[in-house]
C-alpha cells in the first residue's frame, strides 16, 4: 500500500501540486478538507470474498468537513476475489 500511495503522490507533486499524506488510525489530525482541491484514499480489500474496507477508514471519512464538491479517487489494493465489490 504504501508503495502505491508515494508512486501517486509523486505523481501530484510532479504536476507542481502538494500533497498531504495521512494513514488512518494512527491518530490522524487532519479532519478539515476544505482547503484541499483533491482528496484521494486508498485501501486493501478487507474480507473472505472481498468487498470489505477497514472500518477505521469509514469511520474516518464521516469524521472529515469539506468533501462536498470536491474532486476524489479511490483505488483499492487487488486480491483474487472481491476487488471489483469493494469500491
Amino acid at each position: 500500500m504504501k508503495a502505491i500511495v508515494q508512486a501517486i503522490s509523486s505523481g501530484i507533486r510532479k504536476g507542481g501540486n502538494d500533497v498531504d499524506e495521512v494513514k488512518v488510525g494512527r491518530g490522524e489530525s487532519i479532519t478539515s478538507l476544505y482547503v484541499y482541491d483533491l482528496v484521494y484514499i486508498g485501501s486493501p480489500v478487507l474480507g473472505f470474498w472481498g468487498g470489505k474496507f477497514p472500518e477505521s477508514l469509514a469511520s474516518y471519512i464521516k469524521s472529515c468537513s469539506g468533501l462536498e464538491g470536491k474532486k476524489t479517487a479511490a483505488f483499492v489494493t487487488p486480491r483474487i476475489i472481491g476487488t471489483t465489490r469493494t469500491l
